[in-house]
């Protein structure tokens, strides 16, 4: 029997969608079969026995859940679908450990809800159990050992005579082990692990397997190589029978499926953000997602449409389109057309569709701008713009940058949004969005606060002031003392940025901003944190450092560690912590509200 037992993926450095219109799903089903979840309670059966896709672990770390009748915890990518479909169903998860053969059977007699293991769709399962849509399409690799004769093959040909296993009653072992020429085929192993056993003990040449365990296998086994055919003349041929992953049910549970298959509809960005964790490859990514977009019955259309961008760091650039508004690449001071090629997908509702690849390297200064169709088709039957907006959107975007070449992606996006709205009198008719990357070289900045434990080290505070590469703040008026003696340069005051609860700021030469420490650092960080409020903003100090951490990427504080004898007072207030205490919070809160990298040397 053709089993695929594992989901499979590949990576995606960046990813973005918009313009998701997609429907919930249809009315509610007016059978009377009950769909197990009156309890309230959604019971989902897995192994919780095969990392990334499920595993068992000591605690609840991570966002792990409870394995029933066990003290221990069950996470993975299966487990995080399993949360979003309990959440959106507004239902409990209860999840119930299984071996593989006792899965369907526990379906079928009504002790779990359902299945979420990386099941294939396959007829036979079809005969004793009804599936969701698919939520996942399997990538299928082979691994050998780097020093192998096979470690440059290039297609499933090139594999031709090795000595080959895999794992008991997958696809890999019973479908793809056979279209390799002259393989010597070796008993099927019990498990993966057995399978990886085998390949590093040199019992075989190489293994089959799907992405991610291909992927964890070279992690384990540095000498390990993954080939990848998937998407050439040489991959391995499969049926959508063995790569479709679905849910499955209980046999005439349609109530249940169709609630299922609403929430799976309605994730396809939860979906693709849970694909680049599981490193799936793009096309595959924006396949899985076709397949399983809500859809139009009557005009046999997807309703949604969106759009994946994959980044590498090297500025390596993929970018998946499916219906939805052309991108536009602004690079030089003008647009530029980039060369798309047609995939044609498969879908039996809707005949055949197709999503669109472009494939380029970034460069500095490059800007992509994507947006939805609010944007494109903004202000369309007016006069000026009968037609929408979409060539007056260049223009617009061309003249922002340069006035400002130095604008934010956020900045530009805003503004676009925003210029879309005007042409529309400010009552939007339809979703309006906007994406821009720009690449650019990161913007650094420096906060050194307190002076230095031992005043030796005043000379070396000054020279990391000083030789900083980026933008510069000293918060307190002892380190700017310290770096003006030491630099023999002036501090000026600037009477123009001030707030009535804090010193003015000052200026010198070679600094961007010089501020009181603590007081200020401590409503940096009540402005991060929330408490301030934005009505409470007032342009002072404390918010010109707020905008300039926004501003940058890289930020490092350079933290003293002396102490001040005046914080020490015990009238002051209990709010007024020492340096360091502040300093890790809005680290903190830079991290994890920001998404920015953040670092702290102590002196």
């Amino acid at each position: 029997m053709s089993i695929a037992r594992r989901l499979s993926a590949a990576a995606l450095a960046a990813l973005m969608t918009l313009g998701l219109t997609a429907c919930s799903g249809g009315e509610e089903s007016s059978t009377a079969a009950k769909s197990g979840l009156e309890d309230g309670v959604l019971t989902v059966a897995m192994e919780c026995a095969y990392a990334p896709y499920n595993w068992t672990q000591a605690d609840d770390s991570n966002g792990a859940v409870p394995i029933k009748d066990s003290n221990n915890y069950a996470n993975g990518y299966d487990v995080i679908i399993a949360k979003k479909l309990a959440e959106e169903l507004g239902v409990e998860l209860e999840i119930v450990k299984s071996d593989w053969d006792s899965l369907i059977p526990a379906v079928q007699s009504g002790t779990v809800d359902c299945v979420i293991a990386g099941q294939s769709i396959t007829a036979d399962r079809m005969q004793q159990v009804d599936f969701t849509e698919p939520y996942f399409y399997a990538t299928i690799v082979t691994l050998t050992k780097s020093d192998s004769q096979y470690a440059s093959a290039a297609s499933v040909a090139d594999l031709s005579g090795a000595t080959a296993t895999s794992q008991m009653n997958t696809i890999w072992y019973n479908n793809c082990l056979p279209q390799i020429p002259d393989a010597n085929i070796l008993p099927a192993q019990a498990d993966a692990p057995a399978m990886l056993v085998a390949l590093n003990s040199g019992t075989c040449d190489i293994v089959v397997t799907d992405k991610p365990t291909g992927l964890a296998a070279c992690v384990a086994y540095p000498d390990f190589t993954m080939l990848d055919f998937t998407g050439t003349e040489g991959e391995f041929e499969v049926s959508d029978e063995d790569i479709n992953i679905g849910i499955s049910l209980k046999k005439g549970n349609t109530e249940l499926k169709e609630k299922l298959d609403s929430v799976l509809s309605t994730m396809t960005s939860s979906m693709l953000l849970n694909f680049s964790m599981m490193n799936e490859d793009i096309t595959a990514a924006a396949a899985s997602i076709i397949k399983t977009l809500p859809r139009d019955e009557v005009r046999k259309i997807s309703y949604s449409t969106f759009c994946l961008c994959d980044i590498d760091c090297f500025g390596n650039t993929r970018i998946a389109e499916y219906e939805n508004p052309a991108y536009y690449l602004f690079r030089g001071g003008q647009f530029v057309d980039v060369e798309k090629k047609r995939i044609p997908v498969e879908r039996d509702d809707m005949g055949q569709t197709a999503m669109w690849l472009s494939e380029f390297a970034m460069e500095k200064e490059d800007r992509i701008i994507f947006f939805s169709d609010g944007v494109s088709q903004s202000g369309m039957g007016n006069r000026n713009m009968p037609f929408g907006w979409e060539e007056g959107a260049k223009a617009f975007i061309r003249e922002c940058v340069a006035r400002n070449p130095s604008i934010s992606a956020k900045e530009l996006a805003r503004k676009v949004v925003i210029e879309s709205e005007k042409n529309d009198g400010y009552t939007l008719k339809d979703d309006t969005s906007c994406c821009v990357i720009y690449m650019r070289k990161p913007r650094n900045l420096l906060i050194c606060t307190g002076p230095p434990f031992d005043e030796k080290n005043d000379a070396y505070l000054s020279k990391l002031v000083t030789e900083f590469p980026g933008r510069k703040i000293i918060c307190g008026g002892t380190t700017a003392n310290i770096l003006s003696r030491e630099t023999g340069r002036e501090i000026t005051l600037d009477m123009e940025m001030m707030e009535p609860d804090l010193p003015p700021a000052s200026r010198m030469e070679g600094i961007d901003l010089i501020t009181e420490g603590i007081l200020t650092l401590s409503r940096v960080e009540s402005l991060l944190s929330g408490d301030g409020g934005e009505g409470q903003r007032r342009g002072g100090p404390a918010d010109q450092i707020l905008q300039m951490l926004a501003d940058s990427d890289k930020i490092t504080f350079l933290v003293g560690t002396r102490i001040n004898i005046a914080h020490q007072d015990p009238t002051l207030p209990v709010e007024l912590e020492i340096r360091r205490n502040v300093v890790k919070k809005i680290k903190y809160l830079l991290e994890t509200k920001w998404l920015k990298d953040v670092d702290i040397t102590y002196l």
